[in-house]
């Protein structure tokens, strides 16, 4: 299958793993959040709710399928790469 999407290297960002369940949580050996790799769909948007002031917000997030699973997910903008072919 011939694809244009574009590839990614990613992770789930500190305040991703606040959240996530520990499937989700890989670290390397030197204790910091695994590198995945992943292929960029597109630029979406998620409503978050402030745990403070319980106003909600709009942030933007990327679109991204992992290459190694398949699974699908909403990454924080701040913690894809665009990789260079």
């Amino acid at each position: 299958m011939e694809t244009n999407l574009r590839k990614v290297q990613f992770n789930f960002g500190e305040e991703k793993c606040k959240k996530s369940t520990m499937g989700d949580l890989e670290y390397d050996k030197e204790g910091t959040l695994k590198e995945r790799y992943g292929l960029f769909h597109c630029w979406g948007e998620a409503i978050r709710c402030d745990s403070e002031t319980g106003q909600k917000y709009q942030e933007t997030v990327a679109i991204v399928e992992e290459i190694e699973t398949g699974d699908v997910f909403k990454v924080d903008p701040n913690t894809i790469v665009f990789v260079k072919e």
